[in-house]
């Protein structure tokens, strides 16, 4: 699946100066030697480190953008994005400067059948953003998708709280909002989020404690 999600990226940035900063925390199968043959790539970055958790890895690859990144996406591992998602992202940002983030719809892929993610009607409106306070409604809680200026990562808001080891990215994307009070809307491209893996961190955390009390005492309590 590593090499699916990464020849994705390299086709949607094709003809594009891009960067592709990869993160391996602590794989213990194959995939190193996978990330190592392409870090040879002269626009790809590999990063191994001990098992540390997702927000600890996701902090590691922003530290290690180039400083004339003017976006910054993030993709899990085994997910996908449509040939266009770089080139919309692109053409958005630079006709809205005043939108510092952005999502795309989310295809959800599980059973060989792709599915609109149940948020996706927010996608069928005539404006390209989202005023949170009169669109209250149209939530968000998924990394997969989203767009961000690198302003925010140099105004120190774009970074992950390292003692969350799940919904890490709702929590930093709703403070965003919470600040930015609208997001902007990339209708014409897709990211595919990968549902089939029964070991992933998205679907263990269910029979975890820190799912149900600590999630909303540690999570929901600081945005409310």
């Amino acid at each position: 699946t590593i090499r699916n999600t990464i020849e994705s990226i390299l086709k949607s940035c094709e003809n594009e100066r891009s960067e592709l900063v990869i993160v391996n925390d602590g794989s213990t199968d194959r995939t190193k030697d996978i990330l190592d043959g392409y870090g040879k790539l002269d626009n790809v970055i590999v990063i191994h480190q001990e098992n540390k958790g997702v927000s600890v890895a996701k902090n590691k690859g922003l530290d290690s953008i180039d400083k004339d990144t003017n976006l910054i996406t993030f993709i899990d591992d085994s997910d996908l994005i449509s040939e266009n998602f770089v080139k919309v992202a692109k053409h958005f940002f630079s006709e809205h400067k005043d939108i510092k983030v952005a999502i795309t719809p989310i295809k959800v892929m599980r059973n060989e059948q792709t599915c609109d993610h149940v948020l996706n009607y927010r996608f069928q409106r005539s404006q390209n953003f989202i005023d949170i306070m009169r669109d209250y409604k149209c939530i968000h809680f998924h990394i997969g998708g989203i767009v961000f200026s690198s302003e925010l990562y140099e105004s120190g808001q774009l970074k992950f709280n390292e003692s969350l080891s799940y919904w890490e990215d709702a929590d930093m994307f709703n403070s965003i909002i919470l600040s930015e009070l609208k997001y902007g809307l990339l209708k014409d491209s897709h990211y595919y989020y990968d549902r089939n893996n029964e070991t992933s961190l998205s679907r263990k955390i269910w029979s975890s404690e820190k799912r149900y009390t600590y999630h909303i005492k540690e999570s929901y309590f600081s945005l409310i």
